[in-house]
């Protein structure tokens, strides 16, 4: 006769689920705080890059129509440089404010008029600079 063997198996309890305890009412008060001071902080960077961004641009165009009397010069080309390059600051702050928008529709809508601004600064710099040079 043929003697079997039979593997002692261990018993394994059956893992529980870790249940996770519901927020109490003062934890979701909490919570809601916390996510409305973190909006309210977003609003407010928001708000001064908006500002600084629209300054900047607007202090541009306010030069370039102040010495709008010293058309034709060199002094004024390199004034209307100056202004096209406030203006590629202003686009840089404007990618800088993207960062602080809540969806992502407004996001990429900042981030790529900030791209706009900065690219048509420089290729415009770029032009009145060969224009310069080439004289």
């Amino acid at each position: 006769m043929a003697k079997t063997k039979e593997a002692a198996v261990p018993e394994v309890e059956p893992e529980q689920k870790k249940i996770q305890p519901r927020p109490t009412k003062k934890e979701k008060k909490a919570k809601k705080a916390m996510e409305e001071a973190r909006r309210a902080e977003r609003r407010k960077k928001r708000k001064w890059y908006t500002i600084g961004a629209l300054g900047t641009a607007g202090l541009a165009v306010f030069i370039n129509f102040y010495f709008n009397s010293l058309y034709g010069t060199e002094l004024y080309e390199w004034i209307e440089i100056g202004c096209f390059l406030l203006m590629g600051l202003a686009g840089g702050l404007m990618i800088m404010c993207s960062r602080y928008e809540e969806t992502e529709r407004q996001i990429v809508g900042k981030r790529n008029m900030g791209l706009i601004f900065i690219a048509i600064a420089l290729g415009v710099v770029m032009m009145e600079l060969v224009q310069m040079f080439m004289k």
